[in-house]
This record gives C-alpha cells, structure tokens and sequence, in this order.
C-alpha cells in the first residue's frame, strides 16, 4: 500500500496550507479558539473530494479549513497493489491566539484521535492518512468597526 501524494510532497502540501490559511476575523474579534478536524477524499484519480468538517469548534474554522482544502490540485492518489484507490485525508486546523497578557488563550479538547479511530473503525478497507498539524495564530484583537 502507498499513501496519496500531493504535488511537492508533503512540504508542498504544508507550504500552499500555511501561505494561505487566515484567522477567520469574525472568530479574532470574538477571540475564539478551537480546531477543525477536516476530513477530505482523495479519489482513485486523485482529485478532491467531499471536503467537510469531522470534528469542528466553530463554523468558522470549518469554513476556513474547507477554503484552503479547495486550493489542492490533483494527488497522485493511494495505490493497493498497484491499483489506485480512494483514501480518506484528515486535516488538524488549530487557531491559536494570544490574550492580553500575551499568554496563549486555553484551547477546548483535540479530538483528532477519537475522529481518526472512527474513521477507522467505520471504513476499515479504505485508507485513512493524516496531516500534519496546521496551526493558525491570531496575533493581538482586531476591532470591530
């Protein structure tokens, strides 16, 4: 079995994330934090497919998450014996911010292992991968105006 590969590997992959991930500025004025566990299919042609959150803090961080996800161009896809296969991606979005005191503000719970084991349990024949983490910080409290 090999693992789906996106163009430049995985320092392609966490390079197009992080140039183009933002805080999302409703969830910096209310000063929320909390992840976003996206789930993606890679199809057996290693387009992008049914992006959507399975785990989320806010709608926010889903929307976010699911925008950058949609910049992806097509994997080279999961292979089983050489065939090409569709495998299921999970995507750790963390959005981190700094309170007043220039302490981080506590995030709630990571419930990346409880989604990865479901994953698992509930489609045992499809491959299941996971990203690295991609943190997002929040730098001070922007007004609203």
């Amino acid at each position: 079995m090999t693992a789906p590969e996106y163009p430049g590997g995985e320092e392609g992959l966490l390079k197009l994330l992080a140039q183009n991930a933002r805080y999302p500025s409703q969830a910096h004025i209310a000063k929320n934090v909390g992840r976003a566990i996206m789930q993606v299919t890679i199809d057996a042609e290693g387009r992008v497919r049914d992006i959507k959150a399975a785990h989320t803090d806010s709608p926010y961080f889903e929307k976010e998450g699911a925008r950058v996800l949609r910049l992806m161009t097509r994997w080279k896809p999961a292979e089983i014996n050489g065939s090409p296969v569709s495998s299921t991606y999970l995507f750790p979005f963390t959005f981190q911010m700094r309170g007043a005191d220039g302490n981080e503000l506590p995030l709630p719970k990571d419930h990346l292992t409880e989604v990865h084991e479901k994953l698992l349990a509930d489609a045992p024949h499809q491959p299941v991968y996971l990203a690295e983490e991609i943190v997002i910080v929040g730098l001070g409290v922007v007004k609203a105006r």
